[in-house]
């Protein structure tokens, strides 16, 4: 849907920008073939870029495999905790990579990400916890 859409305002756009409604988006008039013949003539120029176009629309696509088969075996919580984990650790890597110094402030919200991934993981820990024991009790009883 989301490639049906794009595509879509892409060849729709150089026609768009000449009504009200393209004035309103605040779309240029000067740019003829739109943004997406801006693009084509961009990447015709330094064509190494429509490697890494091609490059990251596969990882992307890769990455949507791997979001929809964690949303279809496990829970999305599961799916947020590991979002946000990776890009904390991305950041974090980032921060180590290229020498940068976090305030007091961004030190606080990185340690609140962690224990509440921390905390998310102790929760779930305990009420899986709690479910067997219920269940060997109701077991118990059963016999």
């Amino acid at each position: 849907m989301s490639t049906a859409l794009t595509v879509t305002y892409l060849l729709l756009s150089p026609y768009l920008a000449t009504t009200g409604f393209g004035a309103y988006l605040g779309m240029e008039l000067g740019n003829g073939g739109g943004e997406f013949g801006q693009a084509l003539k961009f990447v015709t120029r330094h064509p190494s870029v429509g490697w890494d176009v091609l490059g990251f629309a596969a990882c992307g696509a890769v990455g949507q495999l791997f979001i929809f088969y964690t949303l279809s075996n496990f829970s999305s919580l599961l799916l947020v905790t590991v979002t946000v984990t990776r890009k904390m650790l991305t950041m974090m890597l980032s921060v180590l990579w290229f020498g940068h110094r976090l305030s007091g402030m961004q030190w606080v919200g990185v340690g609140l990400v962690f224990g509440g991934v921390g905390a998310e993981g102790v929760i779930q820990r305990r009420e899986k916890a709690a479910k067997e024991r219920a269940k060997r009790a109701s077991g118990k009883k059963a016999l």
